[in-house]
C-alpha cells in the first residue's frame, strides 16, 4: 500500500502491476470477502468481475470481444461520464 503524497487528503491506495493479482492474488479476493455498502459498488464489481472474465478467457483478443467489454464497461461508474 502506498500513501500518494501529492495528495492532500492524505488518501492511501493499492498499487497492483499484474493481472493475476486483480484475479487471483488480491484485489478481486479482497472485494469478495469484504464487499461494499453500496448496492452501486456490488454492482460494478460484478461487471469488473465479469470482464475479468471475459480477459482471463481471451476475449480481449478479439474485436467482437473488446466490443463486449466495452459495453460492459459503459454501464460502470455511470458509463465513465464526468
Amino acid at each position: 500500500m502506498r500513501n500518494d503524497a501529492d495528495r492532500a487528503d492524505g488518501v492511501w491506495y493499492y498499487e497492483v502491476n499484474t493481472f493475476t493479482a486483480i484475479i487471483v492474488g488480491n484485489v478481486i479476493p479482497f472485494f469478495d470477502r469484504f464487499g461494499f455498502l453500496s448496492a452501486k459498488k456490488q454492482r460494478d464489481l460484478a461487471k469488473f468481475k465479469q470482464i475479468a472474465r471475459l480477459i482471463l478467457d481471451g476475449r480481449h483478443l478479439s474485436k467482437e470481444g473488446i466490443h463486449e467489454i466495452v459495453a460492459i464497461r459503459r454501464e460502470m461508474n455511470d458509463g465513465g461520464a464526468k
